[in-house]
């Protein structure tokens, strides 16, 4: 409310940070860094509690499970990876893709984790066993994000073609494409009931 700094989490160095969100109960902070790592957090003392090493030279993107258990980290090794949050463990790498995967995120169930890549394709795996369910292509150019509906059964996706289009995480199948941007859609994500798209 005051705007006043209640903390400042330093152990990346001087190297830039590409992402930091708070677990789904607020008490961690996730962060991930140029100097190829993701850090977990404790918010309350500013400890970090584990670090977890890229596959890659640089950590695009790292992101929650709805249960906090999990996240999932995006690197420009053409990979993501998902880890233990209680044992610092790595638990799946997901490796499909052909250039840097730019997003993730896991679905509103935490089943599921979506990517979004440089290579123009976002994918959708099994968060427990690493399968690929779908590849979503049809973009011409980088996917700069993508987003799940609040019932996990659509998604979104936002490219530098200036389009977003529209998806069924269930079956894979493209439903819509949405034009009008002028240049470049760094996201587009669902109103929360479901009744209308926002994209920027």
């Amino acid at each position: 409310q005051s705007g006043e700094c209640i903390r400042t989490l330093q152990a990346h160095g001087d190297r830039p940070l590409f992402s930091a969100v708070f677990s789904p109960d607020a008490s961690q902070v996730l962060t991930a860094s140029r100097d190829a790592t993701a850090r977990l957090w404790c918010f309350n003392s500013g400890e970090c509690m584990q670090t977890f090493a890229s596959h890659g030279d640089v950590d695009m993107l790292a992101a929650f499970s709805p249960e906090g258990d999990r996240v999932v980290v995006a690197s420009d090794h053409r990979t993501a990876a998902i880890w233990s949050t209680e044992t610092g463990e790595c638990l799946l790498i997901l490796t499909d893709h052909s250039a840097t995967p730019k997003f993730a995120a896991f679905s509103p169930s935490g089943a599921q984790v979506l990517t979004a890549s440089h290579d123009g394709t976002a994918r959708l795996w099994c968060s427990r066993t690493g399968a690929l369910l779908h590849t979503f292509g049809g973009h011409l150019a980088v996917v700069n994000s993508a987003s799940f509906s609040p019932d996990g059964a659509m998604l979104l996706t936002a490219s530098i073609d200036g389009r977003a289009k529209l998806w069924s995480a269930i079956t894979g199948q493209w439903l819509h494409t949405l034009r009008g941007h002028g240049a470049g859609v760094n996201s587009a994500v669902f109103a929360p009931k479901l009744r209308q798209v926002h994209a920027s």
